[in-house]
């Protein structure tokens, strides 16, 4: 980094200094972000740079740098200009197995290179041509830039700024509101008020929960993989309309189907996970336009009570988290303080969110507007939790669990979203069924359980459970199909 001026200097946010001393501290990709776009058409590099660097110059969180050393806690600083060079690449005279091969490639490169929080321009673009008219755009972030929320406002404008330029229009940028406006409203609130919230909301939990692990594993090694599972169009319908029904949101439905979920696994009527929350506080003028990072991971406690529906259990859900809003601004590491589990307290994150990328995009209509549109995008992300489940909406709920496979096995994540695709199915049907008899098995696997193990016989040690019994088996055959 090059000798600049700096013109704000402030601290960072809670979620900020959790993803700086995972990338300090962690050889990993860690909340390292790449988005590919697969473009059909022309695409104007020089233009797309020009939209960049009017993005960069508007928003001062991609002006930012994140300083440690030598100081007494973290701070972010804001300089006063900053230049993003976009890199071109020319593969068309390779066929196209050597040129995806060669894509994958420079992708994993360059996560590898990552980005020195410290100094470096902390987003990336590259432009790969594989024929006359089609384009691989690869946008590579640090998350601690900002949320998906922030990302959709981004590539909004970004394409905005790109269409009025191709078309010689002048280009509206606008005048930001600055991300310090929110870190100084942090700096406003009641902390021990928060602290004294979540302490209540947790008293008395002390078992943490999960989903059954490989627990042999003590390698500390992360291999990422990616299981996506669509939920078809009807069953999707009929969520909404079950949130509409109950007055909630469909993020409840899903919150409290995982609830379930794991209360069945772990056979316990009281659960706890991580979720994350948009964070933006109403009472900061403009907040939904602003850019930065806003989220936080809080925990989400399901406690069921005897004889408790399903749709009781999800109108107290909703309650509770209108409940929990105005003290979600508190730090994990402070919430977990007040806990008997400490850091052990969450082990997973369950989280429903938006898909950032914009219709306009990918519709034929693009070609006109754009002179381009989007075949396809692709999304890498990765967490310093093992397992990630996130719910995309749509007119098909996509589900998508990015896991560490040294630690799930591949049939336990199959399990996993079978079960929860059981659970929705039922509670659809009827939001009054008592919880305890939502079952997470189909009548088809009932009936190959009753085939096919009626004159099987074998012992086993009574004094165990059968979610113990069941963990030792995935260890011990990890592929093999459940049931």
């Amino acid at each position: 980094m090059k000798k600049n001026k700096f013109i704000d200097v402030y601290d960072l946010s809670p979620m900020q200094e959790g993803m700086l001393f995972h990338s300090l501290y962690e050889a990993s990709h860690a909340y390292f972000q790449q988005i590919t776009m697969e473009l059909k058409g022309h695409f104007e590099v020089v233009v797309f740079e020009n939209a960049i660097n009017s993005i960069i110059a508007k928003y001062d969180i991609f002006r930012t740098v994140f300083l440690h050393e030598r100081l007494s806690k973290p701070r972010q600083v804001v300089l006063a200009e900053r230049k993003l060079k976009v890199d071109y690449k020319d593969f068309t005279d390779l066929t196209e197995v050597e040129q995806r091969k060669q894509i994958e490639s420079f992708k994993q490169q360059d996560k590898e290179r990552g980005f020195d929080l410290s100094k470096d321009l902390l987003m990336r673009f590259t432009v790969i041509q594989t024929q006359a008219d089609r384009y691989f755009l690869i946008w590579s972030f640090h998350h601690i830039l900002m949320d998906g929320w922030s990302l959709g406002i981004v590539m909004n404008e970004l394409f905005q700024l790109y269409q009025q330029m191709i078309h010689n229009q002048s280009p509206y940028v606008g005048k930001a509101v600055s991300y310090s406006k929110y870190i100084r409203w942090l700096a406003e609130q009641d902390r021990e008020k928060a602290h004294n919230y979540w302490k209540t909301y947790l008293k008395d939990y002390s078992e943490a929960v999960g989903i059954p692990r490989l627990t042999s594993h003590a390698s500390g090694r992360y291999t990422l993989k990616e299981r996506r599972f669509i939920i078809d169009a009807k069953l999707t319908k009929d969520v909404i309309e079950l949130a509409r029904s109950l007055h909630v949101t469909p993020n409840i439905v899903f919150q409290t189907i995982w609830g379930i979920l794991l209360q069945k696994y772990n056979q316990t009527d009281d659960v706890v996970f991580g979720s994350v929350v948009s964070g933006r506080p109403s009472v900061i003028p403009q907040v939904e336009k602003m850019v930065g990072l806003f989220i936080n991971t809080v925990p989400v406690r399901v406690q069921r009570k005897r004889g408790d529906t399903f749709a009781e259990l999800a109108t107290r859900a909703q309650e509770i988290l209108l409940s929990s809003e105005p003290y979600s601004y508190l730090s994990l590491a402070d919430i977990q303080s007040e806990t008997e589990l400490g850091h052990h307290l969450i082990n997973h994150l369950f989280v429903f969110e938006n898909y950032p990328i914009q219709d306009s995009l990918r519709n034929d209509a693009a070609l006109d507007q754009y002179g381009f549109q989007v075949l396809g995008i692709e999304a890498f992300e990765q967490t310093n939790y093992d397992l990630n489940v996130t719910v995309f909406p749509g007119e098909e709920f996509l589900v998508k669990v990015t896991f560490n496979a040294e630690v799930y096995a591949d049939q336990m994540i199959e399990n996993v979203v079978r079960h929860l695709k059981q659970i929705l199915s039922q509670v659809v049907c009827n939001p009054d069924l008592p919880v305890e008899q939502i079952d997470l098995l189909s009548e088809e696997e009932k009936q190959q359980l009753l085939f096919r193990f009626n004159e099987t016989r074998m012992d086993y040690p009574r004094e165990k459970t059968i979610h113990a019994l069941f963990e030792e088996q995935v260890e011990k055959t990890p592929d093999q199909i459940a049931v």
